[in-house]
């Protein structure tokens, strides 16, 4: 028996938000925390914050952050994770 799942575009996990933030940033580090919504256990849930470090040889790493909440917008979420690196690497 054959599964089919149609591709709407949406992460729908933690673990592949991380994949796709690494995919996003290669090489870079990418954590997730949980964070604390008082009086919303499912917005607490759904809701991470992401940090990109950077490792820079010779140089102190270069660290990004952001919070996403699911189900996100792959797109979404891979193109503002690259964006906030590449600004973050420019400034630094």
């Amino acid at each position: 028996m054959n599964v089919t799942v149609r591709d709407d575009g949406l992460v729908r996990s933690h673990e592949e938000a991380v994949q796709l933030l690494r995919y996003a940033v290669p090489g870079a580090r990418v954590t997730t925390a949980p964070i604390f919504a008082p009086g919303r256990q499912s917005a607490a849930e759904a809701m991470r914050r992401y940090e990109i470090v950077m490792e820079r040889v010779g140089r102190e790493p270069v660290t990004t952050c952001a919070v996403y909440c699911l189900p996100a917008i792959a797109l979404t979420l891979a193109h503002g994770a690259r964006q906030a690196a590449d600004r973050a690497l420019a400034a630094a």
